[in-house]
């Protein structure tokens, strides 16, 4: 199972449990004062589950945060990497292509300068 799902299910387990533990409370034969110590205790404790369940949540989404921005910039390093090598390739191949249409521009110069003359 996922951690969302477990964090889900923990989440609903203590729910369900300081409910339970309330409505038992309440039905229960104990003096009011005794019942309602009870029901604020188990409410602090539920309180409580659901900080730390909170908590947990805050310290994977700033975890994830933190390792998707990691991500993205080895992503970037790489793409500048790959273009600057790909620039590195494309250099020469761009000067051998200029040289070649050097040489046929002054083969068509010299042709004209034959017919004219």
């Amino acid at each position: 199972m996922s951690r969302n799902t477990n964090s889900n299910i923990f989440l609903g387990l203590v729910t369900g449990a300081a409910l339970g533990t309330i409505a038992a409370l309440l039905y229960a034969p104990q003096k009011g004062s005794d019942t309602r110590r009870k029901i604020i205790d188990t409410a602090q404790t539920a309180l409580d589950a659901v900080a730390d369940a909170a908590g947990e949540l805050k310290g994977r989404a700033k975890q994830a945060y933190v390792d998707g921005a990691a991500t993205v910039e080895e992503r970037m390093t790489a793409l500048i990497d790959n273009a600057h090598t790909k620039a590195e390739d494309l250099v020469p191949m761009l000067e051998a292509k200029l040289a070649e249409l050097k040489n046929k521009t002054k083969q068509k110069v010299s042709n004209i300068q034959s017919k004219v003359s």
